[in-house]
């Protein structure tokens, strides 16, 4: 007789729902990609992502390998691999912050000048000049 640990397990449409909810979040692109790679419609894919059609032998061997993760970690049997990150995405959300932040500290030296000049005096703006032309 099996002993009850005091945990639940989970069915595995959940884990498997959960999975896809986080490797592919909202995107379409991802979804497609999937579903061709697997030969499935992108609407199986949605299905199975909210959790509303359950997955057979054959495509959860066939997702566990497209996720590159084992049928166990897929099922919730085993704790999930680290999500593979995307260089491409990453040097682009890198660059985002890059730019921004350059907004931000030419907004932060124009505001600067201007509490500077409200509070200029001679002196100080002989220091300011002379600190421009160096």
């Amino acid at each position: 007789m099996r002993k009850e640990t005091g945990t639940k397990r989970r069915p595995a449409t959940e884990h498997v729902r959960d999975v896809l909810q986080q490797r592919l979040g909202d995107g379409g692109a991802s979804v497609s990609a999937l579903a061709e790679a697997l030969g499935v419609t992108r609407s199986t894919v949605y299905h199975w992502r909210a959790g509303t059609r359950g997955l057979g032998a054959d495509e959860i061997m066939a997702l566990a390998r497209e996720l590159e993760m084992t049928t166990d970690q897929l099922l919730g049997n085993e704790p999930l691999p680290p999500p593979k990150l995307d260089a491409k995405r990453v040097a682009e959300e890198i660059g985002a912050v890059s730019d921004a932040l350059v907004k931000t500290l030419a907004a932060l030296r124009d505001v600067v000048s201007v509490l500077e000049d409200r509070v200029d005096s001679p002196v100080q703006r002989a220091r300011r000049s002379r600190r421009r032309s160096t």
